[in-house]
């Protein structure tokens, strides 16, 4: 089976990225996948990794969502809510 591999335009159009200043910050700082080099301005990304991603992403923001008490403080619900996105 052939691997997909999706450019940025698909990215936008199926709104897991909005620009590509937030995708650099996400390749940064929440590891999301880098792509690959297709030529020296086409990067791409395999489609199997960014929905491994995805599906990870997921699974922290559900575990991080049921550690929060919804009796704790505004604070810290908030806080838990800025770290889980």
């Amino acid at each position: 089976m052939a691997t997909k591999y999706l450019r940025y335009a698909d990215l936008v159009e199926r709104q897991i990225i909005n620009n590509r200043t937030t995708l650099q910050r996400w390749i940064r700082d929440y590891a999301f996948p880098a792509g690959v080099l297709l030529g020296p301005n086409t990067r791409a990304w395999r489609a199997d990794q960014i929905e491994a991603w995805l599906a990870a992403r997921a699974a922290e923001t559900e575990s991080a969502d049921a550690e929060v008490k919804p009796d704790a403080p505004a604070a810290e619900r908030e806080a838990a809510n800025a770290l889980a996105s």
